[in-house]
């Protein structure tokens, strides 16, 4: 009987054992079944198992940003270009006009100013002066001169240099800007691409004189 007693107490010892390494094996069992997980019947594949390298979103922006662009021009009048324009899409091209802003050099206006001051409330302290002074003036509050007072724009240079004579004499310091004249051109631009070759240039060209083709970064996609 005895033997019977001790052979008892093993068995139970064996079955908590087995039941002690039942939860750890099941675990790993279905970790294991879970990263095979299937989809349509094809295997799911981490990104870091098929060791696939993603391009940078910079370098994916930098891409964008130096495309190379043709462009035609310059042309002095808007509806020129937009010839050159509607040729090209009679080519099934896609293309665009773009408008450039240039200055020459030679003097319109002269903007007589007082230089831009530390902060504003020292701009209003010399604008009240001015004005009490009965100097028409109002403060810059934008590009390089904010916070500057501007005293007007004149078409001769001798009126501007009166205004500045007469506001020096109050111990005021001002200035003159001179401003140049500006030129408008007007450009055909499209992309670089190989089926955009000598002949389709030469057909968009078609007879217009005093222009070229010039390669540029292009500033962005064409829509």
């Amino acid at each position: 009987m005895r033997w019977i007693f001790f052979t008892l107490i093993a068995g139970n010892l064996l079955l908590l054992v087995v039941m002690w390494q039942s939860p750890s094996t099941v675990s790993q069992h279905a970790t294991a079944e879970a990263v095979d997980v299937t989809s349509g019947g094809q295997r799911i594949t981490l990104l870091k198992e098929a060791n696939v390298v993603l391009p940078k979103r910079g370098e994916a922006a930098a891409g964008r940003r130096h495309q190379r662009c043709l462009v035609l021009g310059p042309y002095a009048e808007a509806v020129d270009a937009r010839h050159a324009l509607a040729r090209s899409q009679t080519l099934g091209l896609r293309a665009r006009v773009k408008q450039t802003e240039l200055a020459t050099g030679e003097p319109t206006e002269y903007w007589v100013h007082v230089p831009p001051r530390r902060s504003r409330q020292e701009a209003r302290r010399v604008l009240r002066d001015l004005q009490r002074r009965s100097i028409d003036s109002f403060i810059i509050t934008s590009d390089e001169l904010t916070n500057g007072i501007s005293l007007g724009l004149f078409r001769n240079r001798e009126s501007a240099e009166g205004l500045v004579k007469r506001v020096r004499g109050f111990g005021i310091q001002v200035q003159i800007k001179v401003v140049d004249k500006m030129q408008t051109e007007f450009w055909f631009e499209i992309p670089v691409s190989p089926e955009f070759g000598e002949r389709l240039r030469a057909r968009v060209m078609a007879d217009d004189r005093n222009v070229s083709w010039r390669m540029i970064e292009c500033e962005q996609a064409n829509r």
